[in-house]
């Protein structure tokens, strides 16, 4: 466990300490780091390679189609449709909402 406070307890676990904080990087880097610097640990590259794993397309008549009837359905129904809940008259399809 590393701990760069400098002390314990439930009121001093927010304040950083600068040298607890540059011996616990200094430890890591000798760790981890350095070997491999100095050339007493193999470095090893690893290689993966690239699967597809599934396919996608998007048929255009089909997609135009659906599209289509979906947009002439919502006008069909925006037109038989005489008042909105809460008796809201009806408006046409602009973008601009008066009161």
């Amino acid at each position: 466990m590393i701990s760069w406070t400098g002390s314990f307890g439930a009121t001093n676990y927010t304040a950083l300490s600068a040298s607890y904080l540059e011996k616990g990087l200094a430890n890591a880097d000798a760790a981890q780091l350095l070997p491999y610097l100095t050339g007493s640990q193999p470095i090893v590259a690893y290689q993966y390679t690239d699967e597809v794993l599934a396919y996608a397309a998007v048929p255009p008549v089909q997609t135009l189609l659906t599209l289509v009837f979906v947009l002439s359905l919502a006008y069909v129904s925006a037109l038989l449709v005489p008042r909105l809940p809460l008796n809201i008259p009806r408006r046409d399809f602009g973008c601009v909402w008066s009161t």
